[in-house]
């Protein structure tokens, strides 16, 4: 195989019913430039390593590496470290690209001359899956889909960035910003987000440009995991206590007592609303709620 112009990076860990569907959409690319598919086992204990051994002895384009540090920053970061593109795209083991991801992720780059770019993640619910009454846009963070724009748009630093499930970088550029860092994003069972935001942000303050384009659209795989209460929960609580811990050096009177007050009463602002049948406003607002629960615990945690 020819040296690749473009590598892409996919984490995974405890997902080979997921994983194989993502890679066989991207082994499959059609009118790509040469490039390579970097799939990264964060430490899996399934049948993931088994998978991977089977789907390699297919595809010289496929290579398989095994992270054992916890955390899909440091599973990015390895593949990083193994690619061989100049350009470097990133997906999730539970997305799966339409047949010209690659070839339109390389026009884009081409074309607009930008440094970094992302697009829409659209949701695809699985089996008997639905969304349920209460879930609305304000929860589309939660499961990272982010809709279409109307076409494209650069990104500025005060701009929502764009997520992992459909994002790309010249290599140069995540070698410049310093890669992803690992106190950042998901680890085990822990939710933690921002760490595609800070790399984005760090290509901006460097003078990369960042394009969102809803050419580069992907679908993301929702199970009836993921539509239940307890996971928007256990989200939000995750996310806000990774923020804290980002901010430790808030003064306590910037945390403390108020936060706890806070949290009380959109917890009884829930309770008002679900007894008067408004679920969606009901769940909201418990999200707030476990937000200031997430906040302090991250703070207390810091401070340690």
């Amino acid at each position: 195989m020819p040296t690749p112009l473009v590598s892409v990076i996919v984490p995974t860990r405890n997902r080979a019913r997921l994983l194989r569907g993502c890679v066989e959409r991207l082994l499959a690319q059609e009118d790509a430039p040469p490039y390579e598919v970097i799939v990264v086992d964060n430490g899996s204990t399934d049948e993931t390593p088994e998978l991977l051994v089977r789907l390699a002895a297919g595809s010289d384009r496929l290579r398989a590496v095994r992270e054992e540090r916890a955390g899909i920053s440091h599973a990015r970061n390895a593949g990083v470290a193994l690619a061989q593109g100049e350009l470097l795209f990133f997906t999730d083991d539970d997305v799966l690209v339409p047949d010209r991801w690659v070839e339109t992720g390389v026009r884009l780059f081409q074309g607009e001359s930008c440094d970094a770019l992302g697009g829409p993640v659209l949701p695809v619910l699985e089996g008997e899956a639905a969304l349920p009454a209460w879930f609305g846009e304000r929860l589309y963070p939660c499961l990272a889909l982010r809709p279409p724009i109307g076409g494209k748009r650069w990104l500025t630093a005060d701009d929502w960035m764009p997520y992992g499930a459909s994002m790309a970088f010249r290599r140069e550029m995540v070698e410049r910003a310093g890669g992803f860092d690992p106190a950042l994003g998901r680890r085990g069972g822990f939710l933690g987000i921002g760490e595609e935001s800070v790399l984005f942000r760090r290509v901006l303050d460097i003078g990369g440009r960042v394009l969102f384009s809803d050419d580069f659209a992907v679908e993301h795989r929702i199970g009836k995991d993921r539509l239940r209460k307890a996971y928007f929960r256990k989200w939000m609580r995750d996310a806000a206590t990774q923020r804290a811990i980002g901010h430790a050096d808030m003064p306590k009177a910037a945390v403390g007592p108020w936060m706890a007050r806070r949290a009380l009463e959109r917890f009884l602002g829930s309770m008002w609303l679900r007894a008067r049948g408004r679920e969606r406003e009901s769940f909201e607002a418990e999200l707030e709620a476990w937000e200031m629960v997430g906040l302090l615990r991250g703070w207390a945690r810091a401070r340690a």
